[in-house]
């Protein structure tokens, strides 16, 4: 896997201009840590007014959002019937504009005792021509002869057991919600690798599920993890968009030359073993990281590519799990969190 600047993207992908791709929205997503009493809910409202204002972009012909429409498989049904009208009013405005929404792993259940938020989401929407729920099966488009073909990800079938259902036309751009690295050998740790043999004659191969935006070559096949809609956490943000770490004396200085400075990020401050926590910034969120004087003490822990499903997977296959159970398990785990929220 050869990874390549960012700024490669275009020369690469060569992804037609009316094409708009929406990273993992991650809809009803809760923002706790760190949030000032006064400052609750509007990170909430951030990630709603930017994708509403995403999704009623004027320019485009195709809209492909990447999957994670929602957090979790169950959220409150106020952020699915927001989702919904969204689009639903997207639609009305744009009727020539065809609405891709891939499911993905955050957006289905392993339990089919219980119904998902995506599964309302999509009954909502299913009257409307222009919009297109990918869930069970992959869908072809063509537009203005340009050949689309979008994979869901799917609780219960391989990536490459979906890609296999489809003969898909030579020359397309390959959409899915796939997994770029494996944790093990394991095949439950590699059902959800993107299924490069079934894909041979794809132009480009673009992904959701990372929140890290990157571009990699898988052979002479050009790769574009598109990233989450907004970055969720500062391993998610490299180039500080909304969040920001700074020492205690960079954060004391800024803050001294414009109180308001960080108004709109999620700062987390490094305190020094002597060093006493700030009282009151006005920010989105604030928090602390105790490191060391020695940096060679410190242990730096990127969470960007982490993914608990695949950990969960492997780690019952090394103890001879069997797949049914593992999912099962897995299925009332998520249940659990949904209701914990």
């Amino acid at each position: 896997m050869q990874m390549l600047p960012i700024e490669s993207l275009n020369d690469l992908i060569k992804l037609p201009s009316f094409v708009q791709t929406l990273g993992d929205p991650h809809l009803a997503r809760k923002f706790n840590t760190g949030v000032p009493t006064h400052r609750k809910g509007e990170r909430e409202e951030m990630v709603k007014d930017t994708f509403a204002g995403i999704v009623n972009s004027p320019g485009y012909k195709l809209h492909v959002c990447m999957g994670d429409l929602f957090d979790k498989f169950r959220v409150p049904e106020e952020d699915i019937l927001f989702a919904a009208d969204v689009y639903r009013l997207a639609a009305s405005n744009y009727p020539d504009r065809q609405f891709v929404i891939i499911r993905g792993n955050h957006d289905a259940s392993r339990d089919t005792q219980f119904k998902s938020s995506f599964d309302v989401f999509t009954q909502l929407v299913a009257h409307v021509p222009n919009i297109h729920v990918v869930s069970e099966s992959a869908l072809k488009l063509t537009i203005d002869k340009e050949h689309f073909v979008f994979y869901p990800w799917h609780p219960f079938k391989t990536a490459k057991e979906i890609a296999a259902e489809i003969k898909p036309p030579v020359g397309f751009f390959a959409f899915g919600h796939w997994d770029i690295l494996a944790f093990s050998e394991d095949s439950s740790a590699t059902d959800n690798l993107i299924p490069f043999e079934e894909m041979q004659t794809a132009l480009a191969v673009i992904t959701g599920h990372y929140h890290t935006p990157r571009i990699f070559m898988e052979g002479d096949t050009p790769v574009w993890v598109t990233g989450s809609m907004q970055p969720y956490s500062h391993a998610e943000d490299p180039n500080n968009q909304l969040y920001i770490t700074l020492s205690l004396q960079e954060a004391t200085t800024a803050l001294e030359a414009d109180p308001d400075k960080f108004k709109n990020m999620n700062l987390r401050i490094t305190l020094l073993p002597t060093e006493a926590p700030i009282a009151e910034v006005d920010c989105l969120s604030l928090t602390f990281k105790r490191v060391s004087e020695n940096k060679d003490d410190e242990l730096e822990v990127n969470l960007d590519s982490f993914d608990l499903e695949g950990i969960f997977k492997s780690t019952m296959a090394e103890h001879n799990v069997s797949t049914e159970t593992t999912n099962q398990l897995w299925g009332q785990f998520m249940d659990l969190s949904a209701e914990a929220e």
